[in-house]
């Protein structure tokens, strides 16, 4: 396996990487080192399991190429899973950010927080409010 870098094509693999079935060439445009919310590495490695950025309707086009290849079985138990939501573009979404101004009170980052809970559908989903998230932390280093 070679690293990646911006004057070589790559091949994007869904599942597992050593038995790539669906294999995507891709132009690498940049190499992104700092992005909030993402886990981007400056170092120059071998890319598995990294974070990808591209075009809703590249990913449409991948998740949709990649469900078309699976078996009946596969196809069926995803159109089962994602037809109870209705998706921005017929995309389904992985991570949700949302980003509050700094002087919210607790009660109204609570009151945010609760309302979008209420859109779970599974014990599954988790809800992280970044700043009782530092101070947990903060606390537990004190303790240290």
């Amino acid at each position: 396996m070679l690293s990646l870098d911006t004057d070589t094509d790559a091949r994007l693999c869904l599942g597992s990487s050593n038995n790539c079935q669906t294999p995507f060439k891709v132009d690498v445009r940049v190499l992104a080192t700092k992005l909030p919310s993402y886990f981007f590495s400056a170092y120059q490695s071998v890319q598995f399991y990294s974070e990808l950025l591209i075009t809703r309707e590249q990913y449409k086009y991948i998740v949709d190429d990649y469900i078309r290849q699976r078996d009946d079985e596969v196809r069926a138990n995803y159109e089962d899973l994602v037809s109870q939501y209705s998706f921005e573009n017929d995309i389904p979404k992985y991570r949700l950010l949302i980003k509050l101004n700094e002087n919210a009170t607790q009660d109204r980052r609570d009151f945010i927080a609760n309302g979008v809970r209420s859109f779970f559908r599974s014990e599954t989903c988790l809800l992280f409010d970044k700043q009782d998230t530092l101070k947990s932390v903060d606390s537990s280093l004190l303790l240290f």
